[in-house]
């Protein structure tokens, strides 16, 4: 039933038979003798004349077995109008509509994103993770063996720290503003691999490091089961690798003075790193302090509290050692 054709599909439906099915937290198989909306794939033939989670994880490889989403994972269907897949992203398994690239199962999504003749957008979004310009996030996908509604599939980065913001409608990408790669871009018949394929995007042109989640984006302008584009992909062994250089370490020190100049005793020094975990150290009697194990590359936020004193946050960006850092209250 997975290569049941557009004209059939629409015969069955007429019938009643076909149950849109919602994937929860694993996929549904089909019931005899109906479609399942998550896996369907639209046959070649003639096309209608008219148509309308904490970034504790340095590196993970995601084959999507298990509960789906996976844990830290979350879906977003953003397409003009909701069809019967209304995931638009959900777990395959078995051999339907085709063995996984490793395991037992895979994610995908189709052109039941939408409804009628509309355009798709759909999101699978990753956990949170600390980028670095170098860092790589690999992939394997594929369509149909033979389709003539092209499909494509972006991936994205927000740097927004732990945000899932797609933005609303069938063209927004909220937060995720940088496209890392795109297979198909020009939606071309043919353009989708139609056996696993490998497809690398590097994470460049950060000022500094950055907290946040990538997201493959299903995207298909005039998809749907009666537009001219959209048919079924599938996306296995996702890896995320962190840049395998490792960073310098330098000391970050300074003083904590008093609106006069007169370095203060005992004032509490917190170093905030991009993860969100925290050091802190006390003043000596000069108000100096010094965090002696300090990563280059990320940016910091120092910050002081004293009983009678009011301090305003500082954001230093580590690219040495730092020892003239001088905090007075407001």
């Amino acid at each position: 039933m997975a290569n049941q054709n557009r004209f059939a599909a629409r015969v069955l439906k007429g019938l009643g038979t076909i149950i849109p099915i919602v994937v929860l937290a694993v996929a549904v198989a089909p019931i005899l003798g109906q479609t399942d909306p998550t896996t369907e794939s639209r046959a070649p033939g003639s096309k209608p004349a008219t148509r309308p989670s904490a970034p504790n994880v340095v590196s993970i490889t995601q084959g999507f077995e298990g509960t789906f989403p996976p844990t830290g994972w979350s879906t977003d269907n953003q397409s003009g109008s909701i069809g019967a897949n209304v995931n638009c992203w959900n777990q395959f398994t078995g051999t339907t509509p085709w063995v996984a690239h490793g395991g037992a199962a895979q994610a995908g999504a189709n052109f039941n994103c939408s409804a009628g003749a509309d355009d798709i957008n759909g999101w699978l979004i990753s956990p949170v993770f600390n980028f670095h310009n170098g860092d790589t996030i690999t992939f394997w996908t594929r369509t149909a063996a033979t389709s003539n509604f092209p499909d494509r599939l972006e991936l994205r980065l927000s740097t927004n720290g732990a945000s899932t913001n797609v933005g609303v409608g069938p063209n927004a990408v909220g937060d995720f503003t940088v496209l890392v790669t795109s297979v198909n871009p020009n939606l071309t018949v043919g353009g989708y691999p139609n056996f696993f394929t490998q497809f690398t995007g590097t994470i460049s042109g950060l000022t500094i490091p950055a907290t946040g989640r990538f997201a493959f984006r299903y995207w298909v302008t005039n998809g749907g089961p009666d537009g001219a584009n959209s048919n079924l992909i599938s996306l296995d062994d996702v890896t995320y690798n962190a840049n395998s250089v490792t960073a310098a370490h330098v000391a970050v020190a300074g003083r904590v003075v008093s609106s006069a100049g007169t370095g203060l005793r005992n004032a509490a020094v917190t170093l905030t790193r991009p993860d969100g975990t925290t050091v802190r150290v006390l003043t000596n009697a000069f108000g100096s302090f010094v965090f002696p194990d300090v990563e280059v590359g990320d940016g910091y936020m120092v910050g002081v509290a004293m009983r009678g004193y009011s301090f305003r946050a500082k954001l230093v960006n580590v690219t040495d050692s730092v020892t003239d850092l001088v905090i007075s209250p407001e």
